[in-house]
């Protein structure tokens, strides 16, 4: 493989069982009980010129395609307001 192609680590299946509370946050905010979201993060440096950047993760809901980016930081927070369980 080379160094310059991109690999993309992707979660398992994700549903949604029960909202625990609301959010306004974007694509979140649609999510209802059986909705099923999946993450995926591609494997890239993160730093530049001595800074750090934030790793962005991209959330999709695979009922309505929506989706949006968060970062590490932000997406705990948020699956805070979710129960989730792995689908079988």
């Amino acid at each position: 493989m080379k160094s310059n192609e991109n690999i993309l680590l992707k979660s398992n299946i994700l549903v949604v069982n029960r909202i625990i509370k609301k959010t306004r946050a974007k694509m979140f905010n649609n999510l209802k009980v059986g909705d099923e979201i999946q993450l995926s993060v591609e494997v890239a440096y993160a730093g530049r010129n001595g800074g750090t950047y934030a790793t962005y993760i991209l959330i999709e809901n695979l009922r309505t395609g929506e989706f949006t980016a968060k970062s590490f930081n932000e997406i705990s927070i948020i699956l805070d307001n979710f129960e989730l369980i792995e689908k079988e």
